[in-house]
C-alpha cells in the first residue's frame, strides 16, 4: 500500500527544489507532471499563477469567477479598473472579478454560459464556448474536429465550439478522444492547458 502522505510530501519537496532553481514558481509542481510545462508557460505569460503561499493547486476545480479573470488576462483583454458588468447576473461575483467580466462583455464575449454563482466549477462545455468567442474569427475556418460521441445533447453553439477547439488542437477530449465530457468540471491544470495550446 502506498503512503499517500509521504508521496505528497515528496512532491512538495521536489517542488520547493524546482522553485529554488527558478524552474517553476509553485511548490506543488514536479517536472514529471504532464501539466508542469503548461503551468510554467502560464506563469511566464502572467495569466495564471498560484496562490500567495506558493501552491498552484493543479487538481483544484476552476470556478466561474477565476475562469473569467484568467481568460481576460490570457487574451490580453484591456480591463478598466473599477468597471462593473452590465449584466446583473454577475452581482454576486467578487469585486476582483467584476472589471474582467465587464471587459469581456465589452469585447462581445458571450458570457451567457457563465453561472451567476461565482464559486461554481466551470464545465468543459462552458470553457469551449468562451474560448471559441475569444479566438480570432480566422481561427475557426477549419471545423473538422474530432467526432465526440457524447455531445449530441448540447446546443448547436456549444457543439460548434467544441469542434472548433478540437480542430485547432486545443482539446482532444477524454477516454482516448472518443468523448468530450461536456458537463465535466475543469481543474486548474486543464484550464491552463486550454489557454496555452
Amino acid at each position: 500500500m502506498h503512503d499517500l502522505g509521504a508521496i505528497a510530501k515528496k512532491k512538495i519537496e521536489n517542488g520547493k527544489e524546482l522553485v529554488k532553481k527558478g524552474l517553476v514558481t509553485n511548490i506543488d509542481l514536479n517536472l514529471g507532471d504532464w501539466y508542469t510545462p503548461i503551468v510554467v508557460t502560464a506563469n511566464k505569460e502572467g495569466f495564471m499563477k498560484g496562490d500567495p503561499s506558493g501552491y498552484f493547486r493543479p487538481s483544484a476545480e476552476m470556478n466561474q469567477a477565476e475562469a473569467a479573470v484568467t481568460m481576460a488576462r490570457a487574451f490580453g483583454v484591456e480591463v478598466a479598473e473599477g468597471a462593473v458588468p452590465s449584466d446583473r447576473r454577475f452581482e454576486d461575483y467578487p469585486d476582483w472579478a467584476l472589471a474582467s467580466i465587464r471587459a469581456l462583455e465589452d469585447n462581445d464575449i458571450d458570457l451567457s454560459v457563465l453561472s451567476p454563482k461565482p464559486d461554481q466549477a466551470i464545465s468543459r462545455a462552458q470553457v469551449s464556448v468562451l474560448l471559441s468567442d475569444l479566438l480570432p474569427d480566422e481561427a475557426s475556418e477549419d471545423e473538422s474536429g474530432k467526432v465526440f460521441t457524447d455531445i449530441g445533447g448540447v446546443d448547436g453553439k456549444t457543439r460548434d465550439a467544441i469542434h472548433e477547439l478540437s480542430a485547432l488542437g486545443i482539446t482532444n477530449g477524454v477516454n482516448n478522444g472518443s468523448k468530450y465530457n461536456p458537463n465535466g468540471t475543469v481543474d486548474r491544470a486543464t484550464f491552463a492547458a486550454y489557454l496555452t495550446r
